[in-house]
């Protein structure tokens, strides 16, 4: 067990820079265990599990005609079709007005 500050996260990797070497380490999530701060239960850090990160979408999850939600540059919650596949962002309809937005910003819409 080392004691590290985190510089980068991925998808399924974590950087840490180990201060006492002086040297950076990636690592899968799993082998992160969190340590509390100050005043807190040591037994309680012992067993909580850390949170894997949240899913980024690909291109691969969206086909054209899918409803997808996204949030605008202004905070906007928008809600389009998707008309285009492009490389890294996909073409949407929004109430008439089109966007080019990429991959990890959209959200699927479900039907109920």
């Amino acid at each position: 067990m080392r004691a590290a500050r985190v510089v980068a996260m991925k998808d399924r990797r974590v950087t840490v820079f180990d201060e006492a070497s002086r040297s950076h380490f990636t690592l899968p999530y799993a082998a992160i265990v969190t340590v509390p701060s100050s005043g807190a239960d040591t037994d309680a850090a012992a067993t909580a599990k850390p949170t894997p990160p949240p899913e980024i979408a690909s291109r691969a999850d969206f086909r054209v005609g899918n409803r997808v939600s996204f949030t605008d540059r202004n905070l906007q919650h928008r809600v389009g079709l998707i008309v285009r596949i492009n490389q890294r962002t996909a073409t949407l309809d929004c109430d008439g007005q089109t966007w080019r937005v990429g991959f990890g910003l959209l959200r699927p819409l479900v039907d109920i």
